[in-house]
Protein backbone atom coordinates (compact mmCIF):
# COMPACT_ATOMS: atom_id res chain seq x y z
CA UNK A 1 0.00 0.00 0.00
CA UNK A 2 2.84 2.33 0.86
CA UNK A 3 4.42 1.65 -2.52
CA UNK A 4 1.13 2.45 -4.24
CA UNK A 5 0.88 5.78 -2.42
CA UNK A 6 4.44 6.63 -3.42
CA UNK A 7 3.68 5.78 -7.05
CA UNK A 8 0.56 7.96 -7.00
CA UNK A 9 2.42 10.89 -5.46
CA UNK A 10 5.21 10.59 -8.02
CA UNK A 11 2.71 10.47 -10.88
CA UNK A 12 0.84 13.56 -9.70
CA UNK A 13 4.11 15.43 -9.13
CA UNK A 14 5.27 14.64 -12.67
CA UNK A 15 1.95 15.91 -14.04
CA UNK A 16 2.40 19.18 -12.14
CA UNK A 17 5.98 19.89 -13.21
CA UNK A 18 6.53 22.87 -15.53
CA UNK A 19 8.02 22.23 -18.97
CA UNK A 20 11.44 23.86 -19.32
CA UNK A 21 13.71 23.62 -22.36
CA UNK A 22 17.38 24.50 -22.45
CA UNK A 23 18.22 27.81 -24.14
CA UNK A 24 20.02 27.96 -27.46
CA UNK A 25 23.52 29.37 -26.90
CA UNK A 26 26.02 30.80 -29.39
CA UNK A 27 29.47 31.86 -28.20
CA UNK A 28 31.21 31.69 -31.63
CA UNK A 29 34.28 29.97 -30.23
CA UNK A 30 33.82 27.13 -32.69
CA UNK A 31 33.86 29.48 -35.70
CA UNK A 32 37.09 31.35 -35.09
CA UNK A 33 38.83 32.45 -38.27
CA UNK A 34 41.91 34.60 -38.88
CA UNK A 35 40.01 36.88 -41.24
CA UNK A 36 36.60 38.52 -41.09
CA UNK A 37 34.11 36.10 -42.63
CA UNK A 38 30.33 35.97 -42.85
CA UNK A 39 28.61 33.85 -40.24
CA UNK A 40 25.89 33.02 -42.77
CA UNK A 41 24.46 29.51 -42.43
CA UNK A 42 27.39 28.01 -40.51
CA UNK A 43 25.04 27.25 -37.60
CA UNK A 44 22.10 26.09 -39.73
CA UNK A 45 22.61 22.35 -39.30
CA UNK A 46 23.96 22.30 -35.75
CA UNK A 47 21.81 25.03 -34.14
CA UNK A 48 19.04 25.83 -36.61
CA UNK A 49 20.25 29.44 -36.95
CA UNK A 50 21.09 31.53 -40.03
CA UNK A 51 22.68 35.00 -39.98
CA UNK A 52 22.27 37.64 -42.68
CA UNK A 53 25.24 38.91 -44.67
CA UNK A 54 25.76 41.82 -42.27
CA UNK A 55 27.16 39.56 -39.54
CA UNK A 56 30.88 38.84 -39.59
CA UNK A 57 32.79 36.58 -37.25
CA UNK A 58 36.29 37.36 -36.04
CA UNK A 59 38.94 36.26 -33.59
CA UNK A 60 40.56 38.53 -31.03
CA UNK A 61 43.84 39.84 -32.37
CA UNK A 62 45.06 40.05 -28.77
CA UNK A 63 45.10 36.25 -28.70
CA UNK A 64 46.21 35.75 -32.30
CA UNK A 65 48.23 38.64 -33.82
CA UNK A 66 47.19 37.51 -37.31
CA UNK A 67 43.47 37.81 -36.48
CA UNK A 68 41.32 40.87 -37.17
CA UNK A 69 39.22 41.42 -34.05
CA UNK A 70 40.04 44.59 -32.12
CA UNK A 71 38.61 43.28 -28.85
CA UNK A 72 39.41 41.38 -25.68
CA UNK A 73 36.90 38.60 -25.13
CA UNK A 74 34.87 38.79 -21.91
CA UNK A 75 36.38 36.88 -19.02
CA UNK A 76 39.49 34.84 -19.70
CA UNK A 77 40.89 36.07 -23.00
CA UNK A 78 42.05 32.68 -24.24
CA UNK A 79 38.60 31.17 -23.55
CA UNK A 80 36.64 33.93 -25.29
CA UNK A 81 38.30 34.55 -28.63
CA UNK A 82 35.33 34.75 -31.02
CA UNK A 83 32.64 37.39 -31.49
CA UNK A 84 30.43 38.88 -34.20
CA UNK A 85 30.68 42.35 -35.70
CA UNK A 86 28.95 44.28 -38.51
CA UNK A 87 30.35 44.47 -42.01
CA UNK A 88 31.45 47.82 -43.42
CA UNK A 89 28.22 48.36 -45.37
CA UNK A 90 25.66 47.51 -42.70
CA UNK A 91 24.34 48.87 -39.44
CA UNK A 92 22.41 45.72 -38.58
CA UNK A 93 22.17 42.00 -39.15
CA UNK A 94 19.32 39.55 -38.81
CA UNK A 95 19.06 36.10 -37.28
CA UNK A 96 16.55 33.51 -38.45
CA UNK A 97 15.85 30.47 -36.26
CA UNK A 98 14.12 27.31 -37.42
CA UNK A 99 12.37 27.13 -34.04
CA UNK A 100 10.30 30.01 -32.64
CA UNK A 101 11.30 31.27 -29.17
CA UNK A 102 9.08 33.16 -26.75
CA UNK A 103 11.31 33.80 -23.73
CA UNK A 104 14.48 35.90 -23.60
CA UNK A 105 16.87 36.94 -26.38
CA UNK A 106 20.10 37.99 -24.68
CA UNK A 107 23.60 38.92 -25.77
CA UNK A 108 26.60 40.88 -24.57
CA UNK A 109 28.19 43.64 -26.60
CA UNK A 110 30.99 46.16 -26.42
CA UNK A 111 32.17 49.12 -28.47
CA UNK A 112 31.62 52.76 -29.24
CA UNK A 113 27.91 52.91 -30.08
CA UNK A 114 24.46 51.93 -28.75
CA UNK A 115 22.83 48.66 -29.82
CA UNK A 116 19.22 47.49 -30.04
CA UNK A 117 17.53 44.09 -30.30
CA UNK A 118 14.28 43.65 -32.24
CA UNK A 119 12.10 40.56 -32.59
CA UNK A 120 9.67 40.16 -35.49
CA UNK A 121 6.78 38.24 -33.96
CA UNK A 122 5.28 35.20 -35.65
CA UNK A 123 1.79 36.67 -35.26
CA UNK A 124 2.83 40.06 -36.62
CA UNK A 125 4.38 43.19 -35.15
CA UNK A 126 7.73 43.75 -33.51
CA UNK A 127 9.15 44.05 -30.02
CA UNK A 128 12.36 46.01 -29.39
CA UNK A 129 14.67 46.44 -26.45
CA UNK A 130 15.69 49.87 -25.21
CA UNK A 131 18.96 50.95 -26.81
CA UNK A 132 21.86 49.68 -24.75
CA UNK A 133 25.07 51.63 -24.32
CA UNK A 134 28.35 49.75 -24.28
CA UNK A 135 31.10 50.33 -21.78
CA UNK A 136 34.04 52.59 -22.51
CA UNK A 137 36.98 51.35 -24.57
CA UNK A 138 39.78 50.08 -22.42
CA UNK A 139 43.26 50.87 -23.70
CA UNK A 140 45.35 53.18 -25.81
CA UNK A 141 44.66 51.10 -28.89
CA UNK A 142 40.92 51.70 -28.52
CA UNK A 143 40.23 48.01 -28.13
CA UNK A 144 36.88 46.76 -26.89
CA UNK A 145 37.06 44.98 -23.53
CA UNK A 146 34.05 46.26 -21.56
CA UNK A 147 30.92 44.21 -22.23
CA UNK A 148 27.29 45.09 -21.54
CA UNK A 149 24.33 42.71 -21.38
CA UNK A 150 21.38 43.50 -23.64
CA UNK A 151 18.12 41.59 -23.15
CA UNK A 152 14.84 41.45 -25.03
CA UNK A 153 11.99 39.84 -23.08
CA UNK A 154 9.43 38.34 -25.49
CA UNK A 155 6.98 37.59 -22.65
CA UNK A 156 5.47 34.57 -24.32
CA UNK A 157 5.24 36.09 -27.81
CA UNK A 158 6.85 33.71 -30.31
CA UNK A 159 9.48 34.95 -32.76
CA UNK A 160 11.89 33.29 -35.15
CA UNK A 161 13.32 36.39 -36.85
CA UNK A 162 15.53 38.78 -34.89
CA UNK A 163 17.47 41.94 -35.73
CA UNK A 164 20.60 43.28 -34.04
CA UNK A 165 21.21 46.97 -34.80
CA UNK A 166 24.26 49.10 -34.13
CA UNK A 167 26.95 50.99 -36.00
CA UNK A 168 29.23 49.35 -38.53
CA UNK A 169 32.77 48.69 -37.35
CA UNK A 170 32.14 50.00 -33.83
CA UNK A 171 30.47 47.10 -32.04
CA UNK A 172 31.19 43.48 -31.15
CA UNK A 173 28.53 40.95 -30.08
CA UNK A 174 28.98 37.70 -28.18
CA UNK A 175 27.30 34.99 -26.07
CA UNK A 176 23.85 35.05 -27.69
CA UNK A 177 21.07 33.15 -25.97
CA UNK A 178 17.52 32.32 -27.10
CA UNK A 179 15.13 30.78 -24.58
CA UNK A 180 11.54 29.66 -24.23
CA UNK A 181 9.24 31.03 -21.59
CA UNK A 182 8.70 28.54 -18.77
CA UNK A 183 5.28 27.05 -19.32
CA UNK A 184 2.70 27.32 -16.55
CA UNK A 185 2.58 24.39 -14.16
CA UNK A 186 0.32 21.72 -15.56
CA UNK A 187 -2.07 21.11 -12.66
CA UNK A 188 -3.95 17.88 -13.38
CA UNK A 189 -7.71 18.12 -13.89
CA UNK A 190 -9.91 16.44 -11.22
CA UNK A 191 -10.98 13.91 -13.82
CA UNK A 192 -7.37 13.06 -14.51
CA UNK A 193 -6.69 12.53 -10.82
CA UNK A 194 -9.73 10.25 -10.53
CA UNK A 195 -8.58 8.25 -13.53
CA UNK A 196 -5.13 7.82 -12.02
CA UNK A 197 -6.63 6.66 -8.71
CA UNK A 198 -8.89 4.19 -10.51
CA UNK A 199 -5.96 2.73 -12.45
CA UNK A 200 -3.85 2.35 -9.32
CA UNK A 201 -6.81 0.83 -7.47
CA UNK A 202 -7.30 -1.74 -10.21
CA UNK A 203 -3.61 -2.60 -10.05
CA UNK A 204 -3.78 -3.08 -6.28
CA UNK A 205 -6.90 -5.29 -6.56
CA UNK A 206 -5.22 -7.41 -9.21
CA UNK A 207 -2.21 -7.95 -7.00
CA UNK A 208 -4.45 -8.86 -4.01
CA UNK A 209 -6.29 -11.49 -6.06
CA UNK A 210 -3.03 -13.09 -7.16
CA UNK A 211 -1.93 -13.21 -3.52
Amino acid sequence: MKAMKTLLASSLLAMAMPSISAPLLLDFEDMIDNTLVQVGDRYKDSKGVVFSLGALIAESEYVDPDASGNFFGPGAITDNRGAVTLNSASNSFTITTTKAYDGMFTLIFGGEAPATLTAHLVNGGTVSSPAGVAGALCDGNYAVCNWTTLTLDLKGQAASFFEVSGTSGKLWFDNMSFSDQVEETNIPEPGGVALSLAALGALAWSRKRRA
